[in-house]
This record gives C-alpha cells, sequence and structure tokens, in this order.
C-alpha cells in the first residue's frame, strides 16, 4: 500500500486511512490486529479494522442475538438509560458496591435472531 503517512497528531485523528487505538470510541476496537507500523513508537492499524460494538440488547434492536459461547470484547462501565436504571446504578454507587460492567460485541460474533414459531394458538373467527 502506497500511501502518505501522517506527520503530525492533529492529522492522525481525522485521517481516514489509519488508526491509533487511543483515539478509539467507547464502543470500538480494532480487530483484526494488523499493525501496519509505528507513530511515534505507537502501533497503526488500517482504519478498516474498526470494528463498532454494541450491547446484547443493541444488537437485538436490530435483529440479531449473541452466538452461543462469545465472551464480550470489551467491557465498559454500564450507561443509564432510564430513570429507573438510573436509580438502580445511585442505589449501587450508595452501597460501595462495584461498577456494573456491560460487555460489548461486535457484529460478526452475532446471528440473525429467529423466533420460536407460534403454537396453541386459537385462530379468532372474523367478525
Amino acid at each position: 500500500m502506497c500511501a502518505v503517512v501522517p506527520v503530525h497528531e492533529f492529522q492522525q485523528l481525522t485521517f481516514r486511512r489509519f488508526a491509533l487505538t487511543r483515539h478509539l470510541r467507547r464502543d470500538e476496537v480494532i480487530y483484526p490486529l494488523e499493525e501496519l507500523g509505528k507513530f511515534r513508537g505507537e502501533p497503526v492499524y488500517p482504519r478498516a479494522n474498526v470494528q463498532q460494538l454494541k450491547a446484547a440488547g443493541g444488537w437485538m434492536r436490530e435483529g440479531r442475538v449473541i452466538s452461543m459461547g462469545q465472551q464480550p470484547l470489551k467491557r465498559v462501565k454500564a450507561r443509564a438509560t432510564t430513570i429507573e436504571r438510573k436509580r438502580m446504578l445511585e442505589v449501587a454507587r450508595t452501597d460501595d458496591q462495584e461498577e456494573e460492567q456491560q460487555g460489548l460485541y461486535a457484529k460478526w460474533q452475532t446471528e440473525p435472531y429467529v423466533p420460536e414459531p407460534v403454537t396453541g394458538v386459537r385462530t379468532l373467527p372474523f367478525v
């Protein structure tokens, strides 16, 4: 690959071909780890290898479920999206419990959701 490598760090942030591990978001991971070279001693990876991660509930909203036996690629602090969830996390914090961790998965760790067939339901007559 014949590409111009950015020289300055601010160029590295916006460059579309390369990625540094420290510039990844909370829900991103580099997979597979194909190192292209070094930038000031830090490994540089192709931007195409940056994978988006989602929690199990996020994949379910897209019609996918986590495959059997898959381990999360990354664990992050759980976020509260509802008032009830916020209260639960607050109570856990005041009780000096550990911060709740949420597992994040990549698309290749999921499979399409196939619902159970509906059985034992009587049909309603049309009126």
